[in-house]
């Protein structure tokens, strides 16, 4: 898993962030990138929480609600990091930031500026059942079987 782009605004505009979402896809398919959202933290009830979502899903983005356990999510990430398995861009520079601030205090994980890290683990967990590859820019070219007349009997492999 690569961690190669990292978006964190302040702006509550669902607008805004759906721009960004799309900066990310290619220009036949902007939003074909699948994620994972927490609304929950800008909202009163669990109702405002699913409704925001269904708002992104709506403008068209494929978007899930999280798994949000934090302990079995750290330990993924952890033990994905320890194996080779995430890998990070230098470019995600406030990734970095978030990530060596990063820490626990009396065995619990402060939180305090960890909105990229939450993402991070959201996306471990959802990892293997939301990653899809890249849709290509141009149509895929399907292989056509092709029979010969007066060949009876053999096959495509010339059996």
């Amino acid at each position: 898993m690569y961690l190669t782009h990292c978006y964190k605004s302040d702006s509550r505009s669902k607008a805004d962030h759906i721009e960004a979402l799309k900066a990310q896809g290619t220009k036949q398919h902007p939003l074909w990138i699948p994620g994972v959202g927490d609304a929950k933290a800008l909202m009163v009830t669990e109702y405002d929480s699913t409704q925001v979502i269904e708002l992104y899903r709506k403008a068209g983005v494929d978007i899930n609600t999280p798994d949000k356990a934090v302990e079995a999510g750290v330990t993924d990430l952890y033990n994905r990091m320890l194996t080779g398995r995430f890998k990070v861009w230098s470019t995600c520079s406030e990734w970095l930031t978030e990530f060596r601030q990063y820490h626990r205090k009396d065995g619990k994980i402060v939180k305090v500026n960890d909105h990229l890290m939450d993402a991070t683990r959201y996306a471990v967990r959802a990892a293997l059942s939301r990653a899809k590859l890249k849709p290509t820019e141009e149509p895929a070219k399907v292989p056509v079987f092709v029979y010969q007349e007066g060949h009876a009997g053999v096959g495509w492999l010339g059996m």
